[in-house]
């Protein structure tokens, strides 16, 4: 796997235009009256509309016009069905870029567009992660759609709108000849040549529009609802620790002596029931969650004899089908989580030697897009859960030389804050997972020497509680 330096980001990149399928074609009737639209954000909140050379005609970019445009609530300007919802940015040479990429080439980043009948579409880009609604889905007037954010082609934090006449060019969706100047509350916006004579559908040469300030009338039912968890697309589940479909978390261990691989079906109280054999495992490292989107539980592994790293999809039942090969992998740790919250697990990893710690962010598919160095990690043990339940996935580690547990607060970008320290630990191995239900991480370690396993309820702030011996275990690797 080729690794990536992340670099700093800086200004506004050009955004091309996206087909959406045939199947997902807006009605090509005849045109109907516009819809009254309004602002795509919060009743009274005050925006700057604006555009710029090559931005083409009649596209807008918002910015809040008092306080951060990052992160505010994206609504649904009038209500409709949504044509797509999801991620599209591309490298300059067309291929595509990694789920909440900021910076591409072309793209609307995470995006949503909407059918509202007799033509009329509206698109909403660079959304700061998936969108809180699916294509196909029924929306109506102010239904919360995500947050502003900038992925795709773009470098700055602002949301990307566009109004649509799709009757003007019915043979695509979002076609340049669909264009048109927005309405909102019935009121043109103002926005309408971007000063381009190259782009369309005006080819103006000239000043762009000015700048226009507008409050949102956006007042109907829903547009204050609160922020919903993103449904996540088709492949892109987040499951890690239920290997059965019983909603409570098991264990996957390896036993030292006999390389043999059980499961221990949980118990929802932090216990587990009597192992059931899978199968002769010689693994050096292994890591379980649903890699490909379709519910259930899958095995990434590494083999200890030649280092090759294979992913065994989950059948669902505590058992996986057979191995499919990925790529060669000299790692020391590795672990499973989003880590920035596009609800498909990435795979963390610390490699052998250099102990560089890179992330590589996954496709949904079983595999993973090229690595990203995030920094230099001399851990014994790594474990890596949401602790203090903001939705981020953060890092839990043991230091090498010290002994000393740290918790890491995960970003949401695939990096962490600066750690902090929590207490010495002992530890041969170590898991989070939320054992007994209460929605908060615990801790699940095995102790060096003794090989005791003990289950550490998590307080829901990055601490735990007091240990609870649960019983021996010799194991040679365990995942939750």
């Amino acid at each position: 796997m080729n690794r990536l330096l992340t670099t700093a980001l800086a200004v506004v990149a050009a955004i091309a235009a996206i087909p959406v399928s045939a199947t997902a074609s807006a009605s090509a009737s005849a045109a109907t009256l516009r819809p009254l639209f309004q602002l795509p954000f919060l009743c009274g909140e005050n925006w700057r509309l604006s555009t710029y050379r090559g931005h083409d005609d009649y596209d807008i970019d918002f910015f809040a016009s008092g306080g951060p445009t990052a992160g505010r609530t994206i609504v649904a300007a009038a209500g409709g069905r949504v044509l797509r919802a999801g991620w599209d940015g591309r490298w300059a040479d067309g291929s595509n870029a990694p789920p909440g990429t900021v910076g591409t080439r072309w793209g609307l980043g995470y995006h949503v567009i909407i059918d509202h009948g007799g033509g009329w579409t509206t698109v909403y880009g660079h959304m700061v992660t998936w969108p809180a609604v699916a294509t196909g889905q029924t929306l109506t007037q102010g239904r919360y759609l995500g947050n502003v954010g900038k992925t795709g082609a773009t470098r700055v934090e602002h949301l990307h709108y566009e109004q649509l006449d799709d009757t003007l060019d019915p043979t695509r969706t979002r076609g340049v000849r669909d264009k048109t100047e927005a309405h909102f509350n019935g009121i043109p916006s103002g926005i309408t040549t971007d000063g381009d004579a190259t782009t369309g559908p005006l080819y103006i040469g000239g000043s762009p529009s000015p700048n226009q300030y507008r409050t949102s009338n956006n007042c109907g039912g829903g547009g204050s609802e609160p922020p919903l968890p993103p449904p996540g697309p088709p492949g892109t589940g987040t499951g890690h620790a239920d290997l059965n479909g019983d909603g409570k978390t098991d264990l996957l261990a390896v036993y030292d002596g006999d390389q043999s691989m059980n499961w221990y079906p949980g118990k929802g109280d932090g216990t587990f029931w009597s192992a059931r054999r899978i199968d002769q495992a010689h693994f050096k490292l292994m890591a379980k969650g649903d890699l490909n989107g379709d519910g259930k539980a899958d095995l990434l592994a590494i083999y200890e004899a030649t280092g090759g790293l294979y992913w065994y999809p989950g059948k669902g039942d505590g058992t996986f089908w057979s191995a499919r090969y990925i790529d060669h992998a000299n790692f020391r740790h590795m672990e499973l989580a989003d880590l920035n919250g596009d609800r498909i697990l990435d795979l963390l990893a610390i490699y052998e030697g250099s102990n560089g710690m890179h992330w590589y962010p996954g496709k949904g598919d079983g595999t993973f897009w090229s690595a990203r160095y995030i920094d230099q990690a001399g851990f014994k043990n790594v474990a890596v859960g949401d602790l203090n339940g903001d939705g981020k996935a953060d890092l839990l580690a043991v230091y090498d030389a010290t002994g000393g547990m740290h918790w890491y607060p995960g970003k949401g970008d695939g990096t962490f804050w600066s750690a902090r320290y929590i207490d010495q630990a002992g530890f041969r191995h170590m898991e989070l997972a939320d054992l007994n239900g209460d929605g908060k991480r615990d801790l699940l370690a095995v102790y060096d020497g003794s090989n005791g396993m003990h289950w550490y309820p998590g307080k829901g702030d990055g601490t735990f509680w007091s240990a609870r011996y649960i019983d021996q275990a010799g194991f040679k690797l365990m995942a939750l």
